[in-house]
């Protein structure tokens, strides 16, 4: 196996971690764990999130693989995060609003029109939602399994979902206008 090779093979073996950092959070959340186990595992699968990306970036090694599984693992952890928070009583609307745009997010990432991608990465408001989102959900995880939810923790999820949402909303205009563009070029007479 050449260096590249097995370079991208490791950089995807810390997004699949990440995954399963996410399983192993959700197969340990509603059991009878010590706190310090839950945050040490959330957080270990967080910083999963920062090391593949620095490193496939520095190394220049990226693939269109690479990619697609370090979104669905970063949406894996954040959709977890959120079915975690709901659990701890934060209102089921903000999180649905926020899971809803990951996964809208998601899908219309792999779409392509006229070789780009619908939905294109925004690397600066994807990580700063992210670290809003895990960090949030972290600090619900430090308040303990007897604690319930503050309103700071609620309300910071309530600004995401507010956030989420004017977000899903411009994105979906833009790429309204893109695909009735690309089909009415399809359809004219060659």
């Amino acid at each position: 196996m050449s260096r590249s090779l097995r370079t991208l093979a490791a950089i995807q073996a810390i997004s699949i971690f990440r995954l399963l950092g996410a399983v192993l959070f959700t197969a340990l959340a509603f059991q009878n764990v010590p706190p310090a186990l839950l945050c040490g595992v959330y957080v270990v699968a967080a910083i999963s999130d920062l090391l593949d990306g620095f490193v496939a970036r520095k190394l220049a090694a990226t693939s269109f693989a690479g990619g697609i599984l370090d979104l669905i693992s970063d949406k894996s952890l954040t959709v977890v995060s959120l079915l975690y928070a709901a659990a701890k009583g934060v209102p089921l609307f903000p999180l649905a609003i926020i899971g809803t745009r990951e996964l809208i997010s998601l899908g219309l990432r792999m779409v392509m029109v006229d070789g780009r991608a619908l939905w294109p990465t925004s690397r600066w408001f994807g990580g700063t939602m992210t670290a809003v989102l895990w960090g949030n959900t972290f600090v619900v995880i430090l308040r303990g399994p007897d604690k319930a939810v503050t309103s700071i923790a609620v309300g910071i999820f309530w600004g995401c979902a507010v956030v989420s949402f004017l977000d899903l909303a411009r994105r979906l205009f833009s790429i309204r206008r893109h695909i009735t563009r690309a089909l009415a070029e399809e359809a004219e007479p060659d």
